[in-house]
């Protein structure tokens, strides 16, 4: 079963989906933790909790979408 949104549920068994805005927003908070406040805490304190944040930027590298483009002209067959 995907447990996704069953913190709304009143039994495991029946699982209500998070059907709207509110409830993902509060399912946000509930579950995530900014990089900046993470590094502060402890592995008990972030378990189960999905750090949000940016991890890395170094322009020296070139960008996902750039690259995936380029990926996908050579699968194509085009340059």
């Amino acid at each position: 079963m995907n447990t996704l949104g069953s913190e709304y549920a009143d039994s495991p068994e029946v699982a209500e989906k998070m059907d709207n805005a509110g409830k993902m927003i509060d399912w946000i908070k509930k579950n995530t933790v900014r990089i900046n406040q993470a590094k502060f805490m402890t592995e008990e304190e972030l378990f189960n909790k999905y750090v949000i944040g940016e991890f890395r930027y170094d322009t020296s590298k070139p960008e996902y979408a750039e690259q995936y483009e380029e990926i996908k002209k050579m699968a194509q067959g085009r340059k």
